[in-house]
């Protein structure tokens, strides 16, 4: 193993502080998960060449446009997920770090790529990749975010010399990398798709394709740290489980907030989504109750926005988005009935669910 190998083990597995147990709320859990894992993902980051490095510490939000350090890197929910995830089978946070630091990478490498296809010059505050480096750059950068992701586990099982549990982890790491992809051209391939007719896009197929895009990295991010906590086959198959339903959940109330939501709040145009034509779930159930809308979607511009808001919220699209993540994060708790987490993280788990609904950015 060279130096940068041994720095990178090292800071996947520091020295941990006290991890918040029951009853703590989840912006504290949040802010505890980021002062633990922000130390090993800006060393996984320094550990880049200078050709890529700016790139990366942009896409992981430790860097803004300009190369300059910022205290960004967003809310680290999902790190949050794999840190809970490893405490609920071992008291060790070290473990649940590595599995936080390879998911964030592995959740910039998705939002890098998908600025790219979207179109989306803005992410959290700043400039996407692309709108910043370029377009081969934004790409080579997925790609290099990826293989940190894979290299960060495959360091932290030598590391701790943990083969099975590294193993596994590793086996959900390229799990979702498959599934966001697919994920990803499914909503690639619904777009184009009209929203009344035989060949409309039901709220059947919206649930499979976010289930893939989105769940499948939080899916990836309670089994990772399952995993490397220790937990047994069935319940981190429980665990993915559990994160592809709290994905569709989280996609919901990102729809909504994709329309009714404050840029300011959620650094993203409210208007992108309909200027794309996306088939969300608040645009398909508004669609469903009142046909119509599916003309004013079509020549949407938007200065015709607010009121295109109101017509969508009044034929049930807002409530439809809140009864999904509902329903979704139901089913994300019976899931990790089954993998029978520790009390305290699974405390920690249902809080981190109950931001999730109500989550503003």
């Amino acid at each position: 193993m060279n130096g940068a190998e041994n720095a990178l083990a090292e800071a996947v597995v520091p020295t941990p502080r006290a991890v918040p147990g029951a009853g703590v709320p989840a912006e504290r859990i949040l802010a505890e998960t980021r002062e633990l894992t922000r130390p090993a993902l800006r060393q996984a980051v320094a550990d880049c060449p200078e050709s890529c490095a700016r790139p990366v510490g942009l896409a992981v939000g430790l860097l803004d446009g300009d190369g300059n350090p910022v205290d960004g890197g967003g809310k680290m929910f999902r790190a949050a997920l794999a840190l809970a995830a490893a405490l609920g089978y071992r008291d060790d946070p070290r473990p649940g770090v590595a599995g936080a630091v390879a998911v964030e990478l592995l959740h910039a490498y998705t939002l890098t790529h998908d600025d790219v296809m979207d179109g989306d010059r803005w992410r959290r505050g700043q400039p996407s990749v692309w709108a910043a480096h370029g377009l081969n750059v934004a790409i080579l950068t997925g790609d290099v975010l990826y293989a940190l992701a894979q290299h960060t586990l495959a360091q932290h099982t030598l590391a701790r010399r943990d083969a099975a549990g590294g193993a596994a982890a590793a086996r959900y790491l390229s799990r979702a990398a498959v599934d966001v992809t697919y994920g990803q051209a499914q909503d690639l391939a619904m777009e184009p798709r009209p929203f009344l007719g035989p060949e409309a896009v039901s709220v059947d197929e919206y649930r499979e394709m976010t289930a893939n895009k989105t769940g499948s990295v939080i899916g990836a991010a309670l089994a990772i740290g399952g995993a490397l906590g220790g937990a047994g086959a069935e319940q981190t198959d429980a665990l993915w489980q559990a994160g592809r339903h709290l994905g569709v959940a989280f996609q919901a109330v990102d729809d909504q907030l994709g329309i009714w939501g404050e840029p300011s709040v959620t650094g993203k145009p409210v208007d992108s989504d309909l200027a794309r034509r996306k088939k969300t779930i608040p645009v398909l159930a508004a669609v469903g109750s009142r046909p119509e809308l599916a003309e004013a979607i079509e020549r949407f511009q938007p200065a015709g926005l607010p009121e295109l808001a109101r017509a969508l919220a009044d034929a049930g699209g807002h409530a439809a988005a809140r009864d999904e993540a509902a329903a979704q994060l139901d089913q994300a708790r019976r899931m990790l009935d089954r993998a029978a987490p520790r009390p305290a993280a699974r405390a920690r788990l249902d809080a981190l669910i109950d931001f999730t609904a109500a989550r503003t950015a």
